[in-house]
């Protein structure tokens, strides 16, 4: 089962509405996303992940390194005003 919104869906959403440094900084996955991120993982445990559910996972990492990304360079912005 793969989430109708992938967690870079909706960071990409989210950056289209031009937040505020601020606002990056407080952005998380939704409790959706977060669960299902955590069954997945639990799940790779005990068992094999479908190569669907593998590329679920591996996108998700890789969308969560990018929104860090931006965490650090808006938190950045924020120090540099202050």
């Amino acid at each position: 089962m793969v989430a109708e919104k992938t967690f870079l869906d909706t960071f990409m959403n989210f950056l289209v509405t031009n937040p505020s440094s601020q606002e990056i900084i407080d952005f998380k996955a939704s409790r959706a996303q977060a669960h299902r991120l955590e069954y997945l993982i639990s799940k790779s445990k005990i068992e094999d992940l479908t190569l669907e559910e593998q590329m679920e996972v591996q996108a998700t990492f890789q969308a969560n390194h990018y929104v860090a990304m931006f965490k650090i360079r808006a938190y950045s912005e924020l120090k540099v005003r202050a």
